[in-house]
C-alpha cells in the first residue's frame, strides 16, 4: 500500500469515527433519530476543527450544531457567547436535563455559581462542556487571563458566537461588545470559531467573517430561508381606536380556536409598547383567551412564570410581548405569531415570525399594517439612528433605514408571493418563471392569491 493510500485510509477512518461520535451524541444524549437539514455536515466539520459560519432560519436546530461537537469532543470547554440572559438560562437548563455539564456566567450568576465555575476553569481537567457567557464578560481582562491559561493547556475546544449578526454594523441588532470579539482569533489562533445567525444578508455575512478574523478556508452553510409551513398575511385595522383593534385581535384568535374544534392554539402577539402588551393581554383575558403580558417592565419572577406557563400551556396560551420575548424562545407547537404593529426591521420580523410552526405544521404569521404606523416607525428608526451618532451611544445599525423600507414594501406588496420576497431580501435568487419553483416557495401559503410574479 502506497503512502498516499495509507493517508487516505487513515483519513477515512478518522472521518468515520467523527461521524460515529456525533451520531452517538445525537441519539443517546439528545434522543433524536436523525439530523435536520445540514446539521450532520456542520457537527462533523466542527469536530474536525473547522471555522464555520451557519445561517439558518429560526427552528432549524442551530443550537445542536455546536452542542453535539462540544459533547462529542469529550474534553475541553466550548465557550458560547450569547447576547441574552434568557437564552442562556433556557439552553443551560435543557442541556442539564440531558445530563450535560453546562453553565452560564453573567450578571445574574450567584457568587456560589461564579466560584464553582472559576474553580472548574482553573482545574487541570475542567468538567464543564459548554459555558455560556456574555460578550461583555468575555472581553474583561480578568476573564481573558483565565482564557489564556486554558488555551495554554489546550482546554478550549471552540468559541461559538450565537446571534452573530450582532457583530455587524449592517445587522439589525448591532452591539459594539460583539464587534470587539475580533480579539479571539488574534489571541487564541488555534481555537476554531463557529458563528451562527438566523438572519444575515450577504453584506452581514461578509462583515461577520471579517470582524471575527475567521479562517479564509472557513466553511459556510446557508440553509434556504423559506419556511414553507408558515402562512404570511397582512391585515389592516378598520378602526384606529385601541379597544377596537384589541377586539380584532381577540376575534382572530377565537376564530382560530373555533376552527380547531374549540382547542385553543398557543401563540405570540408582538407589540411595540409595554402599555399595549398589558392592555391587550387584559382584553384577551376578558374575551376568554388565556393571555399574559411579557416585557422588561415586569419582574424576572413574573417573566419566568409567564414563559413556563406558556411553554407548558398551563394557564397561558398567548403571550403579548415586546421584543424582550425573543431569541432562544423554543416552543415547537406555537401556531401563530401576530404583529400588532410594524416591527423595527425586516430581520426582526423574520426572526419573530420564525417562532411559529417549529414542528413543521402549518402556522399563521399575521402583520397588522397601516401607512401611518409605517411613517411612525420610519421616524423612530431615523431618530434613534441620529441620536446614537450624536451622543456617542451604542452604534446604530447601518442597515436600519433600508431594512424598515424593505419591510414596508413587503407589507404593501400585492403581486409577489411573500415567501419569495423574504428569500430575495436575504439574497436568494428565485426564478418565479418556473412553476415548480413558485410552488416550492409558496404553494398558496400567503395572502397574495394571484401569482403575478415580478421576475428578477
Amino acid at each position: 500500500m502506497s503512502t498516499s493510500d495509507k493517508k487516505a485510509r487513515v483519513a477515512r477512518s478518522k472521518k468515520a469515527k467523527v461521524a460515529a461520535d456525533c451520531y452517538d451524541v445525537l441519539t443517546n444524549v439528545f434522543e433524536k433519530t436523525h439530523y435536520k437539514g445540514q446539521q450532520q455536515e456542520i457537527v462533523e466539520a466542527a469536530l474536525e476543527g473547522e471555522d464555520i459560519l451557519v445561517v439558518a432560519p429560526t427552528g432549524m436546530g442551530k443550537s445542536l450544531c455546536f452542542q453535539i461537537p462540544a459533547i462529542a469532543a469529550k474534553n475541553g470547554i466550548t465557550f458560547v457567547i450569547s447576547p441574552l440572559l434568557a437564552l442562556m438560562k433556557n439552553q443551560v437548563s435543557r442541556l442539564r436535563d440531558h445530563g450535560v455539564r453546562a453553565a452560564a456566567l453573567n450578571s445574574e450568576s450567584s457568587s456560589e455559581e461564579r466560584s464553582e465555575i472559576t474553580s472548574d476553569l482553573a482545574s487541570s481537567n475542567p468538567q464543564t462542556r459548554l459555558l455560556y457567557i456574555t460578550p461583555e464578560k468575555m472581553g474583561t481582562p480578568s476573564f481573558q487571563l483565565s482564557l489564556s491559561k486554558l488555551y495554554n493547556r489546550g482546554k478550549i475546544t471552540r468559541f461559538v458566537l450565537d446571534e452573530a449578526h450582532c457583530i455587524s454594523e449592517w445587522g439589525h441588532s448591532f452591539r459594539i461588545d460583539y464587534r470587539n470579539l475580533g480579539f479571539l482569533k488574534k489571541k487564541y489562533p488555534l481555537v476554531p470559531i463557529m458563528a451562527l445567525t438566523a438572519s444575515a444578508t450577504a453584506i452581514v455575512r461578509e462583515d461577520i467573517i471579517t470582524n471575527l478574523n475567521m479562517s479564509p478556508s472557513l466553511l459556510t452553510f446557508i440553509h434556504p430561508f423559506n419556511r414553507e409551513n408558515l402562512f404570511y398575511e397582512v391585515q389592516y385595522f378598520k378602526n384606529p381606536q385601541p379597544q377596537s383593534q384589541y377586539a380584532t385581535v381577540a376575534s382572530y384568535i377565537n376564530n382560530l380556536t373555533r376552527r380547531k374544534g374549540g382547542e385553543a392554539s398557543t401563540g405570540i402577539v408582538y407589540a411595540r409598547r409595554r402599555e399595549t402588551c398589558d392592555q391587550l393581554a387584559e382584553f384577551l383575558r376578558r374575551s376568554g383567551i388565556a393571555a399574559r403580558a411579557y416585557h422588561r417592565g415586569l419582574s424576572n419572577a413574573e417573566l419566568d412564570q409567564t414563559l413556563t406557563e406558556w411553554e407548558n400551556e398551563d394557564q397561558c396560551k398567548v403571550v403579548c410581548a415586546t421584543v424582550a420575548f425573543g431569541m432562544g424562545i423554543d416552543k415547537a407547537n406555537c401556531r401563530f405569531v401576530i404583529h400588532y404593529d410594524l416591527p423595527g426591521s425586516f430581520e426582526g420580523f423574520y426572526q419573530e415570525t420564525g417562532r411559529a410552526g417549529r414542528d413543521g405544521s402549518a402556522s399563521k404569521c399575521i402583520l397588522y399594517y397601516s401607512r401611518e404606523d409605517a411613517i411612525r416607525v420610519q421616524k423612530l428608526v431615523s431618530r434613534n439612528h441620529a441620536a446614537r451618532e450624536q451622543n456617542d451611544g451604542p452604534e446604530p445599525s447601518q442597515r436600519a433605514p433600508e431594512s424598515i423600507q424593505a419591510l414596508i414594501n413587503f407589507a404593501e406588496n400585492t403581486s409577489v408571493c411573500r415567501h419569495v420576497l423574504i428569500c430575495r431580501y436575504f439574497g436568494e435568487v428565485v426564478d418565479t418563471s418556473d412553476e415548480d419553483v413558485r410552488k416550492s416557495y409558496c404553494n398558496q401559503m400567503c395572502d397574495v392569491r394571484r401569482f403575478f410574479f415580478i421576475l428578477v
